[in-house]
């Protein structure tokens, strides 16, 4: 993993995430990119009384600087951009060197909240990387077992393809699991067949039997002792998005767990 990009608004939760993202780098040798954006002479986060623009820049200057002090033995390099979060991040994220994303989420949060409120909905509907969501408190101790939560009727070359370079880079075994009220080795067979190119021969497959996605998927995870849950955002058309749920619309997981999602592209 060659960079990771740490979007921060320099909040207590901010620092925390920040923390975990330290101890990732340093265990997989990347580089972080800390990048705060503002606007101007306003910023909705931390107001400020109006003052000249190059006065807010070296109040910025100084906090994100005494911020990034936290990162001891990782190369560590940051950003002040005059704009919109959301815009910065994602327009960052299509840069090549970018592996990850990570932002902070408050505990406690279901999935719901983590994925589709503010800022970090936002972002991982429209971020060409992975983004990891890294629950308030949570302590980096290496991330070996991913659960990576699919459907049988979905696509995944993109997020498959992501996943198995950032497995790789944590060395992490997957397990790739389909939550159903019934068991089906037809469905099993499918999913097999869609990664069998893509994610390494370790892998593990399993079909977990359960009336709820997201009561089945948490109760695995707990079971395996994961370190992280994967799932891939698609594309959904207008009246599917209105009329519809998506798997990972549905979820609810547990915060214990940082939930990574990956932006499927569509074809």
């Amino acid at each position: 993993m060659r960079r990771i990009l740490f979007p921060t608004d320099f909040s207590e939760l901010a620092h925390g995430a920040f923390d975990y993202t330290v101890a990732m780098a340093r265990d997989t040798g990347a580089s972080i990119e800390v990048l705060h954006a503002y606007h101007g002479n306003l910023d909705l986060n931390q107001p400020l009384p109006v003052q000249p623009a190059e006065s807010i820049y070296d109040i910025k200057k100084d906090v994100i600087e005494d911020f990034t002090q936290r990162a001891h033995g990782v190369a560590v390099d940051y950003e002040l951009e005059v704009g919109f979060a959301v815009d910065e991040i994602v327009e960052r994220s299509q840069e090549p060197d970018v592996d990850l994303i990570v932002m902070g989420t408050h505990r406690n949060h279901g999935f719901w909240e983590r994925l589709f409120g503010s800022v970090s909905s936002d972002v991982t509907q429209r971020a060409d990387c992975p983004v990891l969501l890294v629950p308030q408190g949570q302590v980096y101790s290496g991330i070996n077992t991913i659960v990576f939560g699919v459907d049988d009727d979905e696509r995944y070359t993109t997020a498959a393809t992501k996943l198995a370079r950032f497995a790789a880079a944590v060395r992490a075994d997957i397990y790739v699991v389909h939550v159903d009220d019934e068991r089906d080795e037809e469905d099993l067979r499918a999913i097999e067949a869609q990664f069998k190119r893509i994610l390494p021969d370790t892998v593990k497959y399993e079909t977990v039997i359960s009336e709820s996605v997201e009561q089945g998927l948490e109760d695995y995870a707990h079971l395996h002792g994961a370190d992280i849950i994967v799932l891939a955002s698609h594309k959904r058309n207008f009246l599917e998005r209105i009329f519809g749920k998506s798997t990972t619309k549905e979820m609810a997981l547990d915060a214990d767990f940082p939930l990574m999602v990956i932006r499927e592209q569509e074809r």
